[in-house]
């Protein structure tokens, strides 16, 4: 079996970079986006994120619930990043994510979080 996809939708690009090298160094085949409205609103079944990582600082509520919807249909887990808890909790109600993380976020604590999640959840092993 290949690495579970993690699907990462980050406006900044030096986050998106660190991210998704963390991602990586968790077990994950990562795939990028700069917002939600570059991701597909209908999921290939063979390339279906097992992790959603969505920074939801800059994201239109419209593209965030076309993401959502997509997402329904099948299993996954999703962090919703946010800048502040104010922002978090006024966008609660705009995705059904898992959990949800403030910034800063750091390297290390993504890779840990990402790889627990991934030997928890998807059995899989280092």
């Amino acid at each position: 079996m290949g690495k579970p996809l993690a699907l990462l939708v980050e406006h900044d690009t030096d986050l998106r970079d660190i991210f998704r090298t963390a991602l990586e160094e968790a077990g994950y085949a990562v795939q990028v986006a700069a917002d939600a409205g570059d991701v597909p609103g209908n999921f290939d079944p063979s390339e279906r994120p097992f992790l959603v990582l969505l920074d939801g600082e800059y994201e239109s509520p419209e593209a965030v619930r076309r993401l959502a919807d997509g997402l329904r249909s099948f299993e996954h887990f999703t962090v919703y990043i946010s800048p502040d808890l104010n922002t978090a909790l006024r966008c609660a109600g705009r995705t059904d994510h898992s959990l949800t993380l403030t910034k800063p976020v750091t390297f290390t604590q993504l890779r840990e979080l990402a790889g627990q999640m991934r030997k928890e959840l998807c059995g899989a092993d280092d």
